[in-house]
């Protein structure tokens, strides 16, 4: 339980599903309204740059097991939280997070690691206070994903079935209470959308 005063907000979907867009136009429109915003990404460049890390994100080749990056992204997200999210929250700040645990338990899942380990490293994950799912095609999502990276797609972004397993794990485990759209609506709609949800 926190007891902070502001705002943890996630924004989540399978790549090139808009999170970034709606991230950016939620972050202006609290902005707009008098509110202090902290914008982040989860995982975080700590993770991302772990060497064995952005060998499988490249090629899915890895010297270990899937449980052992799995482990590299539990204990990132409590450092990034500790460090960077709960101290934001504890001034006042919104936080906009790109992605969260149930990002992990999706993409997780998709790759064949064992879920009770998974859920067992992350069960003292804190929970946000407002979360939202963009649902996509996910042949729609790697034709954004080929126009935004060219040549630079993640070997995990270049197969719509794979993309559709994630998808599918993600809806399944999203939590009832939190907003799922569809993210193939216009982006103006969706914002609008979003932001009414968080300050409803």
């Amino acid at each position: 339980m926190r007891s902070n005063l502001g705002r943890f907000i996630v924004i989540c979907g399978i790549d090139g599903c808009g999170k970034s867009t709606q991230e950016a136009a939620l972050g202006n429109s609290l902005e707009s309204s008098g509110r202090c915003v902290h914008r982040t990404k989860n995982p975080s460049d700590w993770y991302r740059h772990n060497p064995i890390v952005k060998e499988f994100l490249h090629s899915g080749k890895m010297p270990c097991t899937i449980e052992a990056i799995a482990l590299l992204a539990a204990v990132d997200r409590m450092i990034q939280y500790d460090t960077e999210i709960s101290p934001k929250l504890n001034l006042g700040m919104d936080v906009i997070c790109n992605r969260w645990v149930y990002s992990t338990f999706a993409y997780f899942s998709a790759r064949g690691a064992d879920m009770s380990f998974v859920e067992s490293i992350n069960s003292r994950v804190s929970r946000p206070d407002k979360a939202v799912l963009l649902t996509i095609n996910p042949a729609e999502a790697i034709e954004r994903i080929r126009a935004r990276d060219g040549s630079n797609v993640k070997f995990e972004e270049r197969d719509s079935r794979y993309l559709e397993k994630v998808q599918q794990q993600l809806t399944h485990r999203w939590p009832s209470d939190f907003l799922i759209l569809d993210g193939m609506l216009d982006a103006s709609l969706l914002a609008e959308a979003i932001l009414k949800y968080v300050e409803r």
